[in-house]
Parts: structure tokens; C-alpha cells; sequence
């Protein structure tokens, strides 16, 4: 988070609701552990709706003082401008009439339901993949690593695009968003993009043996690409940096990728009935990478897939 006070902080999440009846927040990260300019958090925190009041509901992030109580910026998100299970990474921005930069706060805003909508024409809802982590020890550890995977219909058109990407381009492109008021139009999703639609880890630790236990859901227009001769899952590895480190300095240069085509082979082993419980991956490379393991190899990653049959 960028912003002009320095305290120690903590973010808080409500639904408007909530605010109105005077509940206590649903979710709250930890408090920084000193004064700061800039708090980072890296937590997940979770706001619970009933579905049929999703249209007229909002989800309010707030950061306040730890010891005044003192609420420094509030930022109020309509669900109903929330694509279901899209992964918005999003930058907002409240000006101030002191500072019209205004306070900036860095999150990713993913809006969940209890069914996965089906898109029209596929006999199944999704792919969920479970990343777990490095196999083996690096023999030069960069310290905690973001693992960045999505969905693209044509892997050489997006590894042409990948070189070609500037060394200042972010890991995962920011919407900004204004406030107070914010407009329905800056959280439209593209329809076609060969980028994909990135969906981002927490920093995988220990330094010398990254583990992520994260999982990813691909469905909706990234399930409509999935399982066809150029189709690929691509899960690319960065240094752990804060918002602010980013702003500051070179954004961050990717220490490799790995890929696993999703050809109609892929598709048919998912669906045989001895894998319906999942498909364990081994040993799948990271390439373009000077990374090592203490054994001289190149590093390989440990990942299970899953169809997801049904709503």
C-alpha cells in the first residue's frame, strides 16, 4: 500500500451490510509489525454474501490505525461489478485534496460462488490445477517466489510476445480503479486475449525449497480455451517484491516458466475414469532460467490437475 502516513496498520473487510448493522469486520490481516509508510499484508481475508443480496451488496476494504482506531483510507467495491471467479488485480486509488495522488492500495479481488458456471458448450465446469512446489533444493536461493499461471490458446504466440515484453513490464498486468466512485467499466474482462487471464500465488517459501499448496481454478472464457493442439498452461516464477519496491525500482524479471501443453491427450486422461480423482505431474521443467538445484539440474515443479465435471 502506498500512502503519506506512517503507523502501524491493519486492513479490514466488511460487506456494506455489515457496516450498517454495525457487525464486526469478517476479515482482518495482521498489524504491520512497525511504523510505515507503506503496510503489506500478503493475507487472504474473506467477506461471506448471501447470493440473492449480491446485487445491491458491496465489499469495503479499509486500513486504519492499530492504535487510534483511526480509519485512513476506505475503498467500497459493488459485487455486482465482479465477474464470478475472475482474478482482479487491482490498484486503487482514493485522491485527496492535499494529495491528489491520493492512497493507493494493492489487491487481488477474486469473487466466488457455491456453483461454478458452465460455459455453453463444454460438458464440463473447469480445470483445477494444485501447484505444489520445487522438488529438489536450489543451489542459489532468490528468496520467496510468486508463481504466476494462466490459460493461453497459443503458446509460440505468447512466448514470441514474452520475449518481446519490456524488462519494466509487471508480472501481472494492474487495473487502477478510481474512487470514491467507482466505475462499473474499469472491471469489464476482456472476451479474447492470448495473455490469459493470470492468477497469482502467495510467496512461496522456504527460500531454498519454494512450496506454494496453491490452487487454480480455470473455467468461464479460460475453460472455453482449454484442451486443443496449441492450448498450454504456463506458470511463470518471480522474485518477491512489495508494491512499493516495485514502484520504486525495475520491475521484476521473471526467473522462468514452466509449460504444460493441454492437448485432446491431456483432455482424454482427465476424463478416463481411473483419473477422475486427478492426475499427479512430475518433474515438469522450468525453463529459461539460470536456476540450479544443489545437484547441478535444472529445477522441476510438482502439480496435480483435476476436470471438474460438475456445477
Amino acid at each position: 500500500m502506498a500512502k503519506r502516513t506512517e503507523c502501524c496498520c491493519k486492513s479490514e473487510s466488511k460487506s456494506s451490510s455489515d457496516v450498517e448493522k454495525k457487525r464486526e469486520a469478517q476479515g482482518v490481516t495482521h498489524v504491520s509489525s512497525e511504523p510505515t509508510h507503506s503496510p503489506t499484508w500478503e493475507e487472504k481475508v474473506t467477506v461471506e454474501i448471501d447470493a440473492e443480496d449480491a446485487g445491491h451488496e458491496a465489499v469495503i476494504l479499509t486500513v486504519a490505525n492499530k492504535i487510534t482506531k483511526e480509519v485512513l483510507v476506505s475503498y467500497k467495491i459493488p459485487v455486482r461489478y465482479l465477474r464470478l471467479f475472475h482474478h482482479y488485480h487491482l490498484r486503487l486509488v482514493l485522491p485527496r485534496k492535499k494529495d491528489p495522488l491520493g492512497t493507493s492500495l494493492y489487491a487481488t479481488v477474486v469473487r466466488k460462488g457455491s456453483l461454478i458456471p458452465r460455459y455453453v458448450g463444454m460438458n464440463y465446469t473447469g480445470l483445477e490445477v494444485f501447484l505444489q512446489g520445487m522438488k529438489n533444493p536450489l543451489a542459489d536461493p532468490q528468496g520467496p517466489i510468486i508463481a504466476i499461471a494462466r490459460v493461453v490458446n497459443n503458446f509460440n504466440a505468447y512466448r514470441k510476445a514474452m520475449k518481446m515484453r519490456p524488462s519494466t513490464s509487471p508480472a501481472a498486468d494492474l487495473t487502477t480503479v478510481m474512487f470514491p466512485d467507482p466505475s462499473m467499466v474499469a472491471f469489464d474482462v476482456l472476451r479474447v486475449t492470448n495473455q490469459g487471464y493470470p492468477q497469482v500465488t502467495q510467496p512461496g517459501g522456504p527460500p531454498e525449497k519454494p512450496t506454494w499448496n496453491s490452487s487454480f481454478l480455470f473455467q468461464g472464457r479460460d475453460g472455453a480455451t482449454l484442451f486443443s493442439d496449441d492450448s498450454s498452461l504456463v506458470i511463470e516464477y518471480y522474485p518477491y517484491k512489495t508494491m512499493s519496491e516495485t514502484e520504486a525500482e525495475n520491475k521484476s524479471k521473471p526467473l522462468g516458466y514452466s509449460v504444460l501443453p493441454l492437448t485432446n491427450r491431456v483432455y482424454r486422461s482427465l476424463v478416463a475414469e481411473s483419473n477422475r480423482s486427478g492426475v499427479r505431474v512430475d518433474d515438469v521443467p522450468v525453463q529459461g532460467t539460470n536456476l540450479r538445484t544443489t545437484s547441478g539440474a535444472v529445477p522441476t515443479v510438482q502439480l496435480c490437475m483435476q476436470l471438474i465435471g460438475s456445477e
